[in-house]
């Protein structure tokens, strides 16, 4: 037996607009008939169009666009007014733009080509006469059958201080495989220094610190298994025309076993 389908509930026909009167903001145009699954006539309620919000919704777009070009036009001006000033230091009033702060080069040729250049060959000058004063190599025009052949890097660093600092480190990896005796070093322990932290604390001692600059410079190879001589590096100059590489007499950063020539002075 099939039942009758209950009779949909009776929706108020919404009427246009009075002819002469301009109401489209307020007048809902009647919604489409559609059937449904019980074949039944009904009607589709549709939401008011919310003309005034969408009106606040262009403008808001608008006036966000129109911000945006205005800022952009505006760097795009004081770019060119910054270009004009480093071309041109301009009428009188206006001076040079202040020079960049100091960033890290990663590369000989990086730190020469920024505006610290001076700097960095002072400090590069610097590391020279260092490892010349403490003897770490001399200048040579030829090398032994049994010298090893390195290479060097340059590592620069800008302290908090404002100094600027430049290591020359050999590659040590040129020297291949070592044996362990050669290259091992004791290092302290976590519980070692926590130890001689309690034992300050209970006796109430007073704990010191200190640095020791250029630490490797002070041991010297002699004895040792290898022998090195490395190639020019990047920024030095010849004391002698026919100088091809630099014989190393001392330790330096970078060599295998330089943590335990520093050791062994100690």
């Amino acid at each position: 037996i099939r039942e009758e389908a209950p009779a949909s509930p009776e929706i108020t026909q919404l009427s246009a607009p009075p002819d002469g009167e301009d109401n489209s903001a307020d007048y809902v145009p009647s919604p489409p008939r559609y059937e449904t699954a019980d074949s039944s006539d009904r009607q589709l309620r549709v939401a008011p169009r919310q003309v005034q919000s969408r009106f606040v919704t262009y403008t808001s777009f608008a006036a966000t666009f129109t911000l945006g070009t205005c800022r952009a036009d505006r760097a795009r001006r004081l770019q060119a007014m910054a270009s004009a000033l480093a071309v041109d230091s301009g009428p009188p009033g206006f001076t040079d733009p202040p020079a960049p702060p100091p960033t890290t080069p990663r590369t000989v040729k990086e730190a020469l080509s920024s505006p610290y250049r001076e700097k960095w060959l002072a400090a590069m000058r610097k590391e020279f006469r260092n490892l010349f004063d403490f003897g770490v190599m001399i200048e040579t025009d030829f090398r032994d059958d049994d010298e090893i052949v390195l290479n060097s890097v340059w590592a620069f660093k800008v302290k908090s201080n404002g100094t600027f600092r430049a290591r020359l480190a050999a590659c040590g990896y040129g020297a291949g495989k070592m044996p362990v005796a050669d290259v091992f070093t004791p290092t302290v322990h976590n519980n070692t220094l926590m130890l001689l932290f309690a034992l300050t604390s209970i006796h109430k001692a007073e704990l010191r610190s200190f640095d020791v600059e250029s630490a490797f410079m002070h041991g010297k190879l002699a004895g040792r298994r290898n022998k090195y001589v490395m190639r020019i590096p990047a920024g030095y100059e010849r004391l002698s025309s026919t100088t091809r590489y630099l014989r190393l007499i001392g330790s330096i950063n970078g060599l295998k076993e330089a943590s335990q020539i520093w050791e062994e002075l100690l």
